[in-house]
Formats: C-alpha cells, sequence, structure tokens
C-alpha cells in the first residue's frame, strides 16, 4: 500500500474487524484516518488505541 503517507482516509466499521485492521495500516503508513464505527463505545476504544501508538487520526 504506497503512497498513502499524507492522505486523508475515511474508514467505515473501523470500531472492529477488517474496518479496524485496515484504519490501523493506513495510519500506520502516515495517513491522516478518520474512522466511523456504529458503536461509540468500540469507535473510542480504536481512537485511543491509535493515541497511544501515536497513528494520525481525525
Amino acid at each position: 500500500m504506497a503512497g498513502v503517507e499524507g492522505r486523508v482516509t475515511l474508514i467505515t466499521g473501523a470500531g472492529r474487524g477488517i474496518g479496524h485492521a485496515t484504519a490501523n495500516l493506513l495510519a500506520s503508513r502516515g495517513a491522516h484516518v478518520m474512522c466511523v464505527a456504529r458503536s461509540q463505545q468500540e469507535l473510542e476504544k480504536t481512537g485511543l488505541e491509535f493515541s497511544v501508538a501515536d497513528l494520525g487520526t481525525i
């Protein structure tokens, strides 16, 4: 997945599963990731994980 550094991405289903893994991968490669999920609790957990890992999220 080349060329994502600095790009803004929108990931649906980011609270778990494939969406969570995709958001994590893109953020770790330098993308700015906007996460959307059905569950606010899962979304907050994802945001916390990204903050701890110092990944770029919006």
